[in-house]
């Protein structure tokens, strides 16, 4: 690979919505990237365990527990705790206050 190809990059999408999850994972694969999804914070936290991503992309408003309490589990953990997590939501701004 040359210094001016991106690199491939392992994600996790976390979303409870299948949907979305399929089609982020497909946009990033397309970009030629390895994605992995999970329906909820509990399979989202195992894979980010065994998988040890670049960066994690989670859902915020999911239900049983919220993906900030999935960020935060994550950034307690010494394994996995510097992993880059970008949050994502279809919540508009003013409802996410």
């Amino acid at each position: 690979m040359s210094d001016t190809e991106p690199r491939q990059l392992s994600v996790v999408v976390v979303d409870d919505e299948p949907d979305v999850a399929v089609y982020l994972a497909a946009v990033l694969e397309k970009k030629g990237h390895e994605a992995h999804t999970a329906g909820n914070a509990a399979d989202g936290f195992a894979l980010v365990k065994s998988l040890r991503p670049d960066v994690a992309c989670i859902d915020i408003v999911m239900p049983e527990e919220t993906g900030v309490a999935l960020f935060r589990k994550i950034r307690a953990d010494d394994e996995v705790g510097e992993t880059p997590v970008v949050f994502i939501t279809a919540l508009k701004p003013e409802m996410a206050t």
